[in-house]
């Protein structure tokens, strides 16, 4: 992601550099476009491994084709775009559980935000 960002920044750096452009308004829309979708994914990937981790490691243990898949990810041969097609119709499942877990952390901070105002 940072390289991508780094790359869209360049480019558009270099088009209002050489008065191309009048601002830099594109590459916001250049960053929503391209890597807020890859972002969100992987947002979400993010919430269910804070959630439940034992489930995620025993799936990268006992999956060949989910290790293989983070290998690529890490090489930046797949993205998460393509992890979302992998997976299919299970995207829904991957949705809800996310919120789910987002939800719940959401409740647990917000619980604990009023003993931090009294500290």
């Amino acid at each position: 992601m940072a390289f991508a960002s780094g790359r869209l920044a360049a480019e558009h750096a270099l088009r209002y550099l050489s008065g191309e452009n009048a601002n830099m308004d594109g590459y916001e829309r250049a960053v929503d476009d391209e890597l807020q979708p890859e972002l969100d994914i992987s947002r979400r990937l993010q919430e269910l491994f804070h959630f439940a981790p034992p489930p995620y490691l025993a799936l990268m243990r006992r999956s060949e084709k989910f290790w293989l898949f983070f290998c690529h990810l890490i090489r930046g041969e797949l993205t998460y775009l393509d992890f979302v097609r992998m997976i299919g119709p299970l995207r829904i499942g991957l949705d809800l559980f996310a919120d789910i877990a987002r939800n719940r952390r959401e409740a647990k901070v917000a619980a604990l935000t009023p003993l931090l105002r009294s500290a």
